[in-house]
């Protein structure tokens, strides 16, 4: 593959017989988040889209274009508003017969901290096939040009191979694309480079997937492995770094490094979490809702985390009120999940799911799918659930958030409240003539540079003091519990305080969480995913060479797979000695080495 060899986007589509493959992206940790573009010229205000993970583009019919418009029905019309879609960087120019612009595109990426990378690795039109052909890379640092280097792309997915430590600007100039009559489109850039690995060079791959069906919590799902390979030399394994996992060509999951440990030259052994753990990393403001659409909030937490969301459409019409304190994202999704009885689910895929789960049986699992051994769990009788809802309403009485002579004085302070305060005002505490502490709102104090509900980031000088409104907090508690129950509140589940909420909601949140917790059995089977080969007409003479087949061997004229189980799947299992059983799939463990997964399944 020449100079692309490690370039992961390249083995996109590998075949089955390539069973596990794991992607790795040795990228520059927090450049994405960190760089602004900027663009010569743009037809589309959507050049921040580069910077994001794992966007999904479709492939958009535009008849301007040449060879732009597939008539086999796979495109798509183009977006009313092209701010509503994925559609990358797109240049107004559109190139001449030989490919080249009337005026090179130039491409700025700044920031503020500077990073190094063994290169960049830029994404082109991978729906059309369509890439630059010459351009121009130039890196700067905090005082000048470092280097620059021409590059000629030779596919829709590139790697600029160029070593640059401490860099904190890069200008790229765009001179021609490899099709006539075409704009210049741009899906991506990372600050680095990937690489696969392969089956003989991957040990101990086990991956680890769960979910919670009621979302108290959310679960971070682990996924680890040893790679004994000789192209391990050439990269960092640092944390946060991105790993992706494929089986038989079916992506099993994204993953960050936590950590890593080099036993030797060649081998490397990585522990990783998925996006639910980089959730964990970024603060979320939160703040009072009032009849908020719950996508709005998801999005808003997309947005802030730069984590990919996938939401289910059965959310579109629902508002929630409430509260969400300043807490971390992770948090924050949880809050919005439990509030409309979403699922977050982050398996077999690139992204984060919101979905509703249904009661539809999916499949019964035969018992020559289940290996031997399977256990049933009892836990301890559950007679009964409380909700503890919190709602918020405005007070007038005042309250002090921060004061200088305690909490130190400075420029760009953040302040965040332990509960909301609204109405704030900066200034002193002086007394009256009555020896009385009253509040005198001054600009002389400091100021307020920024504020939400739940947080303040203000310049304090000395004696500086911040007041707000508090609000008044009215707990309600909700219960649902077993008839005939033998106990007083005893085995009753207490789950509070619930801050945020759908009003028509509330009795089916209730429910949920009963019917969930009051099921006392825990089914635990090993389900095998297995292939099989249907064979047909024994192979004749001089079908293969000699040494390619065995006397009598049939032609493999069919290959097939069981029928994958998921996680939120509700299954039948076949079992040894209880006929059949039912339950919902909340956790699955497997390895991942050989040509078949078993997964020690967990159903409730």
């Amino acid at each position: 593959m020449g100079r692309n060899e490690h370039q992961y986007s390249s083995y996109k589509g590998a075949g089955a017989s390539r069973m596990i493959q794991i992607f790795y992206g040795d990228f520059a940790i927090g450049a994405k988040e960190n760089f602004i573009a900027t663009a010569s010229e743009s037809q589309f205000n959507t050049l921040d889209q580069l910077n994001k993970y794992d966007l999904q583009f479709k492939k958009l019919a535009n008849p301007c274009e040449l060879y732009q418009t597939v008539l086999d029905g796979t495109a798509e019309a183009f977006p009313s508003n092209e701010n509503s879609e994925n559609i990358g960087y797109w240049s107004e120019q559109i190139s001449e017969n030989n490919g080249y612009f009337n005026k090179p595109i130039v491409l700025t990426f700044q920031s503020e901290n500077t990073y190094s990378s063994k290169g960049i690795t830029l994404k082109f039109d991978e729906q059309n096939n369509v890439f630059a052909t010459r351009i121009k890379v130039e890196w700067y640092g905090l005082y000048d040009k470092i280097i620059e280097k021409n590059f000629s792309p030779d596919s829709p997915s590139y790697f600029c191979d160029c070593e640059v430590e401490e860099y904190n600007k890069i200008i790229i100039t765009f001179y021609a694309i490899n099709m006539p009559k075409n704009k210049l489109k741009l899906t991506g850039i990372d600050y680095g480079r990937g690489v696969v690995f392969y089956k003989n060079e991957i040990l101990n791959a086990t991956q680890n997937q769960s979910i919670d069906p009621i979302s108290t919590s959310l679960p971070i799902n682990p996924f680890s492995c040893v790679l004994n390979s000789k192209k391990i030399t050439d990269f960092s394994f640092e944390e946060e770094q991105k790993i992706k996992v494929s089986f038989n060509g079916n992506h099993i999951s994204t993953n960050f490094i936590k950590s890593s440990k080099r036993k030797s030259k060649n081998v490397v052994e990585i522990n990783c979490e998925n996006y639910i753990s980089k959730l964990e990393e970024i603060d979320f403001v939160g703040g009072i809702y009032k009849d908020e659409p719950v996508k709005n909030i998801l999005m808003n937490i997309s947005s802030v985390s730069g984590v990919p969301f996938e939401i289910d459409s059965v959310f579109d019409n629902i508002n929630v009120s409430g509260y969400i304190p300043y807490t971390d994202c992770r948090n924050a999704l949880m809050i919005v999940a439990f509030s409309v009885q979403g699922v977050v689910d982050a398996s077999n895929s690139d992204f984060v799911k919101f979905v509703s789960l249904d009661d539809d049986f999916k499949q019964t699992i035969p018992k020559n799918r289940i290996k031997r051994g399977q256990s049933f769990d009892y836990s301890e009788k559950i007679e009964g659930v409380e909700l503890v809802v919190c709602s918020y309403v405005e007070s007038r009485q005042s309250v002090y958030l921060y004061k200088a002579e305690k909490d130190g004085v400075g420029n760009n302070i953040k302040v965040v409240f332990s509960e909301p305060a609204k109405n704030l005002k900066i200034g002193y505490i002086e007394e009256d003539e009555n020896g009385k502490e009253i509040f005198v709102e001054n600009s002389l104090a400091g100021n307020i540079l920024e504020s939400g509900t739940n947080y303040a980031i203000i310049n304090a000088y000395e004696n500086c003091v911040l007041k707000g409104n508090s609000y008044f907090i009215n707990k309600q508690q909700i219960k649902k519990t077993t008839e005939n129950r033998q106990t007083n509140n005893k085995n009753i589940v207490s789950i509070g305080d619930v801050t945020l909420i759908e009003s028509n909601n509330i009795d089916k949140i209730l429910n949920s969480c009963y019917n969930y917790l009051v099921k006392r059995r825990t089914i635990n089977v090993e389900i095998v995913e297995g292939k099989h080969v249907v064979y047909g007409e024994p192979i004749k003479y001089g079908e293969k060479k000699y040494g390619e087949f065995k006397y009598g061997e049939k032609h493999p004229n069919t290959i097939y797979y069981d029928k994958p189980v998921n996680l939120g799947d509700n299954l039948y299992s076949e079992t040894e000695y209880l006929g059949i059983v039912d339950g919902r799939l909340i956790e699955q463990n497997f390895n991942l080495n050989g040509n078949i997964i078993v997964k020690k399944a967990v159903l409730k």
